[in-house]
């Protein structure tokens, strides 16, 4: 309502210039009058909103399957868009700690499917059973794990055993830990709150909220007013170690361990990635980008590219990777060839905020969890993080020319 009310005081005043009886400046006046948006694009492209209401569709959906979770114990056939019936109750407490290590497991064996799957179907004989379906019989034997086998394959997965895993995680940990987390989403959303301001003259002084009533946070959390991406950091791992201690959880699932976390914490404190001069800058650069974009489109293919050129160039990316890979032992694509059909593929591509996700890729993505023995920074991880920044500023810094 806030940038609504922003945009109609915007209007008013650059109607009463172009109404008067002289202007003063032509040239500034037409320029604004060029460079005005329409309200549905100023809803679209506001980077908080867009965040806030990603955020409200995935904590929304996972409130769903939380509450499927616990209404029974084979969550497999449930479909979790469906309102969920009432919940039941909870794994009784012994049985916790070995609920927790079965996901775990089956969360690890269901990333080396995901890593082995393709290299697996090329070699692979027709007629015979592949390495992945003998796999696949083995986890089926093994009465831990067997409820997951034909979850793995539905697009359910990701939904059901993120839900199990909180559920487990906070039915298990103290009281104060829980509450921490909740403090945290709860104190972040107040601080980044933005009080309803008073663009009409009916709205009495006493109603007006001052910003100063959303930072009464105790003395620990004030990283919250400025978060910087190590504080962020700090919380995720202070809460992974948490969890680690309370399920005597072993280092060989524990990068499963550290993506159920990521999930569970980063949808609750998504504003706290963005501190206010980062989401300022996004926005500013993002803008800009649009613009960039747009123009460079119309200037050299009029009307963008097909569908069948846009394919092609997937496809092409995709026999890059995989050649890499089988040939050459690591999917690092040349950067000769990789960072021109990168650029192609991003100008014509919609990312209208693709600043706002090249910091979190940065700053987060690339941060590497407490005792993990594989870097990011240096790995492939960080090549085509790096070429994707290129490849935007790249297309940023193009001189777009006049229009035959």
């Amino acid at each position: 309502m806030n940038q609504l009310h922003r945009h109609q005081r915007y209007l008013r005043s650059l109607h009463h210039i172009l109404g008067g009886p002289h202007v003063s400046d032509v040239g500034v006046t037409s320029k604004e009058v060029a460079s005005m948006a329409s309200v549905d694009d100023l809803l679209r492209f506001d980077l908080k909103l867009h965040l806030l209401s990603t955020q409200r569709d995935w904590l929304h959906q996972l409130h769903l399957a939380r509450r499927q979770s616990m209404s029974t114990t084979s969550s497999n056939h449930h479909d979790h868009r469906s309102s969920p019936p009432p919940p039941a109750a909870p794994h009784p407490p012994q049985s916790k700690h070995i609920h927790m290590k079965k996901l775990l497991e089956a969360a690890s064996w269901y990333r080396w499917l995901q890593q082995h799957a393709h290299e697996d179907n090329n070699n692979a004989d027709d007629d015979d059973k592949s390495a992945l379906e003998h796999l696949a019989d083995m986890l089926s034997e093994d009465a831990c794990l067997s409820e997951y086998v034909d979850l793995m394959g539905t697009n359910e997965w990701r939904s059901v055993v993120q839900a199990q895993f909180e559920n487990l995680v906070f039915a298990t940990l103290e009281r104060r830990v829980s509450r921490r987390v909740d403090k945290c989403g709860f104190d972040a959303a107040a601080l980044y709150c933005e009080p309803p301001a008073a663009f009409r003259d009916n709205i009495h002084p006493s109603q007006r909220t001052k910003a100063a009533d959303y930072r009464n946070v105790h003395a620990d959390w004030n990283w919250l007013r400025d978060p910087q991406p190590a504080q962020v950091m700090a919380f995720v791992g202070s809460l992974t170690r948490h969890v680690r201690g309370a399920f005597a959880i072993p280092d060989d699932v524990h990068k499963s361990l550290y993506v159920f976390i990521q999930r569970m914490l980063f949808p609750r404190i998504t504003m706290l990635c963005y501190n206010g001069a980062i989401l300022t800058e996004c926005a500013r650069k993002d803008t800009l980008w649009r613009h960039q974009q747009a123009a460079l489109r119309l200037q050299n293919h009029g009307g963008g590219v097909s569908l069948e050129q846009l394919g092609g160039s997937t496809r092409t990316a995709v026999v890059l990777h995989d050649e890499a890979a089988q040939i050459f032992g690591t999917t690092r694509i040349p950067v000769d060839t990789f960072f021109p059909l990168f650029s192609f593929v991003l100008l014509h591509t919609d990312l209208p905020f693709v600043h706002a996700q090249l910091h979190l890729l940065e700053q987060y993505a690339l941060c590497n969890p407490p005792g993990d023995l594989n870097p990011t920074r240096n790995g492939e991880e960080s090549y085509y993080v790096y070429c994707m920044h290129a490849a935007v500023e790249h297309v940023c810094s193009q001189v777009v020319g006049p229009l035959d």
